[in-house]
């Protein structure tokens, strides 16, 4: 199982929905008893002002593209090469293949109870 999460200062620190869809995902890996969770830092300076604006009721960039690659290293680095992906976005994942990377499945990260 493996879990690719873009770092949110906002969500993942303050405790909003993201940190808990972080937390979520941390215990299926845990109750899977492996798997990774990486984490991703965007590297835009107008990240968090970008999400201050959304939480104001600004639109959020609709169809964002997020780069994996450093995140796609990361695992190869692991040992990983075949996996279950937990994420919440139906969205279709390109790029993997030339790292050397499947994903065998997708699943939605389940909160906990």
């Amino acid at each position: 199982m493996v879990r690719m999460h873009g770092v949110d200062v906002i969500d993942d620190v303050v405790g909003g929905h993201g940190g808990a869809t972080l937390q979520d995902a941390m215990a299926m890996i845990a109750h899977e008893g492996r798997g990774v969770a990486v984490l991703l830092r965007d590297v835009r300076s107008t990240k968090l002002s970008t999400k201050v604006r959304s939480l104001k009721g600004a639109a959020w960039p609709v169809g964002e593209l997020r780069d994996y690659g450093i995140g796609a290293q990361i695992l190869i680095d692991l040992g990983v090469s075949e996996m279950i992906l937990l994420s919440n976005t139906p969205r279709t994942i390109v790029g993997l293949e030339g790292y050397g990377l499947s994903v065998a499945e997708q699943r939605v990260i389940e909160p906990r109870s």
